[in-house]
């Protein structure tokens, strides 16, 4: 059989196309949530799909340090400030009595070291009275935090102590599941979420598509008190926030955040 100059010619420019991957939906369905949880789901059109109790607001938990990564993170990752963890017998974190060890940026991330923490704040708020004054020091912890604070922080001219409570413990700052999604949705926050990426980052496959390779990260911990335990992860077409009711441990929201997902480890 002689193919006519045409049909030779659309049977090869069909052969040079590429393959057109297959449309995947943006964000999963309506997910089997427990009694109290709350999700909120967002593809890469960033509108904030919210299940359960996503409008529910809880103290923040760790979910305060991305905020604080977003506030001083390329500050201090520029200085490659480091802070030796030795622990303690009081309950900051999960460090225990030997602590973290000496930990990077990066590091007092993934091992969410409220200490080093601590004292990178500690370190920023003196250079923020040097370089800005105390008034304008306070209006921008103002901006970074106004979302969060909800009027809880008395109005005034002077920076507050850093305590604990800046980094998620107690009852000062507040978010829910969609209101925390979409601060991670501003176009501001695109950089915090690279990070996040290169930082939090592991191979994953997703059940809706196993040939192709996704990288999920994920940043998990229980609330203050037992209030709660947050999860936030994304693979950068997705991101999403969980919160779950009752005490446990960040390995147990992230175990909760993929079994909603549908994502099992390679």
């Amino acid at each position: 059989m002689v193919l006519r100059p045409l049909a030779c010619a659309v049977a090869l420019w069909g052969a040079l196309l590429p393959a057109q991957a297959p449309q995947r939906p943006p964000v999963p369905g309506p997910p089997p949530l427990q009694a109290g949880e709350g999700l909120a789901v967002s593809g890469t059109d960033g509108e904030v799909h919210g299940y359960g109790t996503s409008k529910a607001e809880a103290a923040m938990g760790v979910l305060a340090r991305l905020v604080w990564l977003k506030f001083e993170g390329n500050e201090w990752a520029a200085r490659g400030l480091t802070y030796k963890c030795k622990g303690a017998a009081e309950a900051l974190d999960g460090a225990g009595a030997k602590g973290h060890g000496r930990v990077d940026l990066d590091g007092a991330l993934r091992g969410d070291c409220t200490r080093a923490f601590l004292a990178w704040i500690a370190l920023s708020a003196d250079e923020w009275r040097k370089v800005y004054g105390e008034g304008v020091a306070r209006a921008r912890l103002d901006e970074a935090f106004h979302p969060f604070l909800g009027g809880r922080l008395p109005r005034g001219e002077t920076l507050p102590a850093f305590t604990p409570a800046w980094l998620g413990e107690g009852d000062l700052l507040r978010t829910s599941p969609e209101g925390f999604l979409r601060w991670l949705n501003d176009p501001e926050q695109s950089e915090l979420l690279s990070r996040c990426r290169r930082t939090l980052g592991s191979r994953s496959f997703h059940f809706k598509d196993l040939a192709e390779m996704e990288d999920w990260w994920f940043q998990a911990g229980p609330g203050p008190g037992g209030a709660g335990v947050w999860t936030v992860g994304g693979n950068g077409e997705i991101v999403a926030v969980l919160h779950q009711p009752g005490p446990g441990s960040a390995a147990q929201g992230v175990a909760r955040f993929k079994a909603i997902m549908g994502i099992k480890r390679k």
